[in-house]
């Protein structure tokens, strides 16, 4: 009996199950063949779980709370003259949806706001379309080309200068020095 502490008995068929299903309306264990609302014979009717009546004079959605019942919300409702308990759709999505980190470029109209990318020259974070130094008017961007530039005069200046080197060879008592110079051209 080493997996004795695995696994759930089936509370319809009390067969032993290693994956067994709970029923999230009246939270008993069941089997896979069990494992269904009417299977076994839930007594929690789901129908009247999610559902919200609809007022028949303004057509809104009227908002209930779990086991409450329709009947005194609908007459409350109607008595304020369709003004109480009104489940607004709207405000309820406003409420849930958060707009998250915004592109850095002030036109953007992008609205994806998944994911930004820092700049590395100007350390701004923009859309995957606004990314590159290019795309959004960098203003560091020539201050990286002047460096750039530059650096790549040093590469070429201390190549020269390995390329120049002193190379001796021993003929009897005298030392003949030969240079090696290379003119790079632009």
């Amino acid at each position: 009996m080493e997996f004795g502490g695995l696994g759930k008995h089936c509370q319809q068929c009390k067969t032993k199950d290693f994956l067994p299903f709970k029923c999230k309306h009246c939270n008993r264990i069941f089997c896979i063949e069990h494992r269904e609302q009417q299977a076994h014979g839930c007594n929690i009717d789901i129908t009247m779980k999610n559902t919200s009546p609809k007022c028949p004079l303004c057509g809104k959605f009227i908002k209930l709370n779990l086991d409450e019942p329709p009947d005194r919300k609908m007459d409350a409702h109607i008595n304020s003259g369709c003004v109480l308990h009104v489940l607004d759709s709207t405000k309820d999505k406003r409420r849930n949806k958060s707009p998250g980190p915004k592109c850095g470029l002030s036109r953007c109209k992008n609205e994806e706001r998944y994911e930004l990318v820092r700049c590395k020259l100007c350390r701004v974070e923009y859309c995957l379309e606004h990314r590159h130094p290019s795309d959004h008017s960098c203003s560091r961007i020539d201050i990286e080309k002047k460096r750039k530039e530059v650096s790549a005069r040093e590469r070429t200046r201390l190549a020269q200068s390995r390329l120049l080197k002193e190379v001796t060879k021993p003929k009897g008592t005298e030392k003949v020095v030969y240079y090696y110079h290379v003119i790079a051209t632009d």
